[in-house]
């Protein structure tokens, strides 16, 4: 019985493992191919990778883009490539040593023409990086094909003092935004209960578990904020105030069928002398009070 070897598979995903087992030599699917030990996207114009076996257990892996599509089937290609091979980036995998090292020959040529006409701290550190990862590429390359890496691939002093500023700077700032995640942390632990009460004296405390508590309010700049996240304008709450002393003197109550009020974004629905309903807010008078007191109005109400 003579066994009939697929070519066609059921997918880009598909064709991409085969082509990793090398279990075959050709096989296609969708817009992927392979042959010879050589996968494509799209056509001969853009091979992805290449079994490199002349360099022992390498493959040579293209680190150029083309469109998003090209970059999902690089994606497969490369998640496909068992773990005990060296995945070795370059231009060209098809192509000799001497065209991938002169492209990025041309690269740190251009980027050190950069780095000498910039005087920015900055850009010029981001510049240094820059060069540092393409000679460095270039480095690995030559090391998986047993070559002498070339000059241009040594960093200069002045390269080298330019691309620690900005790893410096990058290490602070690592250093500062975990700082503010163990922070958050340590926030979070902390009962709901405890942490209204932190936001409510002014700070900003993680904020689940608000809902399930009493909607509570803080005085910020020209604005009333709730705990439930809503802000209402001063200018209208001093407006309010007195129509709620009044209504809970006189033991009544006001809906907004008999009255259209309107705080800031949002439409007053009732007061019964003990809560005031604003949208999904229900509001104790003990809150109203202490608002009250923080914009000196108790004494005239």
């Amino acid at each position: 019985m003579v066994l009939i070897m697929r070519t066609v598979f059921s997918s880009n995903n598909e064709a991409a493992h085969i082509w990793a087992s090398q279990s075959q030599t050709s096989g296609r699917a969708g817009n992927v191919f392979f042959e010879n030990g050589v996968i494509y996207s799209y056509g001969r114009h853009f091979p992805v990778a290449r079994f490199a076996p002349e360099f022992g257990n390498v493959v040579l892996f293209t680190n150029r883009g083309y469109s998003n599509s090209t970059g999902k089937h690089k994606s497969l290609i490369r998640g496909a490539i068992p773990g005990w091979f060296n995945v070795v980036y370059c231009d060209d995998p098809t192509r000799s040593s001497l065209h991938n090292l002169d492209v990025w020959a041309r690269t740190v040529e251009r980027l050190r023409r950069d780095f000498a006409a910039k005087t920015h701290r900055m850009t010029r550190g981001n510049l240094a990086v820059e060069i540092f990862k393409t000679c460095e590429s270039a480095i690995v390359y030559c090391l998986a094909l047993k070559l002498d890496a070339p000059e241009w691939s040594a960093e200069t002093n002045d390269e080298m003092t330019a691309r620690d500023y900005v790893y410096e700077l990058a290490k602070a700032r690592d250093a500062k935004k975990e700082a503010a995640r163990i922070e958050r942390e340590k926030l979070a632990a902390v009962d709901a209960g405890d942490r209204l009460a932190m936001w409510q004296a002014g700070q900003n405390p993680p904020q689940n578990g608000f809902q399930y508590c009493a909607t509570v309010l803080r005085l910020n700049a020209d604005q009333i904020q709730t705990s439930r996240g809503a802000q209402i304008p001063v200018a209208d709450a001093l407006k309010l105030w007195p129509l709620l002393v009044r209504i809970k003197r006189q033991g009544q109550t006001i809906n907004s069928t008999n009255e259209t009020i309107r705080l800031g974004a949002y439409r007053f629905n009732s007061f019964d002398g003990a809560t005031l309903v604003v949208g999904c807010h229900s509001i104790a008078w003990d809150q109203l009070e202490l608002m009250a007191d923080q914009l000196n109005l108790t004494e005239k109400a």
